[in-house]
């Protein structure tokens, strides 16, 4: 956001430095000096201090035992051989969490510079698999007739592996494919069932 003569000053704001951040100055500091000219008016003179500009080197992934790499990096915006962005960063964190296969609040990048290298980072994504399943049993009794229903929902099931010899741990998983079965039924006259995969 250009910020020019009297214009509104909000300290508050997004700062430049997550502007410089987001073209790859991982280290870049801002030094902003504000001097009082009035009551209502002051001048801005920002110091920049650059750095280098930072590409990132390798991107790893740990903590998933269940969930495959390849399923989680088509959802990484941090690639290798581009440049840090910090917004990117932060966009992949709000991803990652919003899956349902991990603890959203735990989701923290490690980000460390390459050894020997003043110019590539490496970004590491440290995981806690939660569990993503759900079972659901419900009855009650109306109309003179019990009525029941039960379902079940695999979120990370895996088709691939169907076949797999070791893949049935309960059931083969890692691709991030849904199943979802339910079935209703009052015993006697009506039954229901309902199978859906994405």
């Amino acid at each position: 956001k250009r910020l020019g003569i009297g214009a509104y000053y909000n300290p508050d704001e997004p700062s430049i430095t997550n502007l410089y951040k987001d073209q790859g100055y991982l280290t870049s500091q801002i030094d902003p000096a504000e001097i009082i000219i009035g009551k209502d008016s002051i001048d801005l003179e920002v110091r920049v201090f650059e750095g280098k500009q930072f590409t990132i080197n390798n991107v790893g992934i740990s903590g998933n035992m269940r969930l495959d790499d390849e399923v989680i990096r088509r959802e990484l915006y941090t690639r290798p051989g581009e440049l840090y962005n910090q917004s990117l960063l932060f966009q992949t964190i709000r991803t990652l969490g919003s899956m349902g296969h991990f603890t959203a609040e735990a989701i923290a990048p490690d980000i460390q510079p390459v050894v020997n290298s003043d110019e590539l980072v490496d970004i590491n994504w440290p995981l806690e698999e939660i569990a993503s399943d759900q079972f659901q049993i419900a009855g009650g009794w109306g109309g003179g007739t019990f009525v029941g229903s039960v379902g079940v929902t695999l979120n990370n099931l895996s088709i691939k592996n169907f076949f797999k010899k070791g893949a049935w741990r309960p059931y083969p998983m890692g691709q991030n494919q849904r199943l979802s079965i339910s079935a209703q039924t009052n015993g006697t006259y009506y039954k229901a069932f309902a199978i859906s995969f994405t």
